[in-house]
């Protein structure tokens, strides 16, 4: 069933999504300028929190799968929720930071095309924001698989 989102959580969702894209440019920034924090390497922050949030949509994907009424379908995102989580994980495993960014640029746009089969479930603005915020993860993808 869809909810329907007041101003004020919509609002938070958006702030939200907005404050889970710093470390994205923060990490990416770190990797242009061969930085570190903490002694871990800019390209590792980058390539490590985008493993977890690729995982952590992908959780969404399976939450969502449980509330769906259709056996098959729900079934398949699962299957399918649980495939990306594991590229994703992957990645980190890639000794080349290179073909770990790669991986994790492509996958971005492969999970934001599965929510949109079960989209009738997903707000609007939800949806909106997921797509500018695709958009933002895979052009900073780009930018440390270019400049790394």
């Amino acid at each position: 069933m869809l909810a329907v989102l007041s101003y004020r959580q919509n609002r938070f969702i958006w702030l939200l999504g907005g404050a889970g894209l710093v470390p994205f440019l923060a990490g990416a920034v770190a990797a242009l300028n061969e930085a570190a924090l903490l002694g871990v390497p800019g390209e590792h922050l980058f390539v490590s929190y985008s493993a977890v949030i690729a995982s952590f949509l992908c959780g969404t994907i399976w939450a969502n799968a449980l509330q769906m009424k259709q056996d098959k379908f729900a079934f398949s995102l699962m299957m399918v929720s649980n495939a990306l989580t594991l590229a994703a994980w992957l990645s980190i495993l890639f000794s080349h930071t290179g073909l770990a960014v790669g991986l994790l640029m492509f996958l971005y746009p492969v999970i934001f095309n599965v929510e949109r089969t079960y989209r009738s479930e997903i707000t609007d603005g939800y949806f909106t924001m997921r797509k500018a915020l695709t958009i933002a993860v895979v052009i900073a993808h780009a930018a440390v698989l270019i400049w790394v």
